[in-house]
């Protein structure tokens, strides 16, 4: 009887914990702070529009995610997957250049294994207030494009 109260404990800590980090970014997303505008870039016209996502044509959807404390999930990343980061990223309120940092995408890839994983790494949102990474997605046999669209040769992508 007692396993099965912790069995019970442990699954309804893990779904709390999952809602939190999922209404956390739900209301990110809710509030502008993620997709309201994406960031201008140096040398734009500013009388130029900025281009954004039409939040009428989205929908949440709950996907599961697995999270951890970020130095374990990308040293993992790194010596068991051997995965290098290949592609970092700033996540900022509003989309904008000037907008506090609410998030760090990047993405691993391993060259041997020829997989990748996508991360999205929040800060302070993990016990004792230190960064929390997530792993958005896996994938195998990966292919790179230029600018143009024609595929580059794995030696060459990275």
């Amino acid at each position: 009887m007692k396993k099965i109260i912790r069995y019970v404990i442990g699954i309804s800590l893990i779904v709390i914990f999952l809602g939190i980090v999922y209404s956390t970014l739900n209301y990110a997303q809710a509030a502008g702070l993620v997709f309201s505008n994406t960031p201008n870039q140096q040398g734009k016209d500013p009388s130029t529009p900025t281009p954004q996502y039409d939040l009428n044509r989205l929908i949440t959807q709950q996907i599961p995610v697995y999270c951890g404390e970020t130095s374990f999930v990308l040293d993992t990343s790194a010596k068991l997957m051997k995965e290098s980061q290949i592609l970092v990223g700033e996540v900022r309120t509003g989309g904008s250049q000037m907008g506090e940092v609410i998030g760090i995408l990047s993405f691993g890839h391993s060259i041997e294994r020829d997989s990748g994983t996508f991360f999205m790494t929040i800060p302070g949102l993990g016990p004792n207030n230190e960064s929390l990474t997530c792993i958005l997605g896996y994938g195998m046999n990966w292919q790179f494009f230029d600018d143009e669209g024609n595929k580059l040769p794995l030696i060459d992508s990275l």
